[in-house]
């Protein structure tokens, strides 16, 4: 009995426990049209939602960019701007040496 079961082939799947079960019946290939055509349907409509996303992704890419130069060139940076000092009146300096 053991040697009966060494001479099956390794693509037949009668007695296969691997759990592995053909998706399509091989005998009808209008069964795999129907199962394959809604998977490729869906396929290309993800491929499409990704291509979409990637195009919105890239432009953005380049507006961010474009802003970081503006701001760099513009001298808008944080860093390094100069605070500009608001020169006191003589009545706010006689107020702040009182300590009013």
């Amino acid at each position: 009995m053991a040697e009966d079961e060494k001479s099956e082939t390794p693509n037949d799947t009668e007695g296969n426990d691997s759990g592995v079960k053909p998706v399509v019946d091989t005998d009808t290939a209008e069964t795999s049209k129907e199962i394959i055509n809604p998977i490729l349907t869906e396929a290309k409509t993800l491929a499409e939602r990704i291509e979409a996303g990637t195009n919105r992704y890239d432009k953005l890419i380049k507006k961010h960019e474009a802003l970081l130069a503006e701001i760099a060139l513009g001298g808008r940076a944080a860093a390094g701007q100069n605070v500009e000092k608001k020169e006191e009146t003589p009545k706010e300096y006689a107020d702040r040496m009182m300590g009013k």
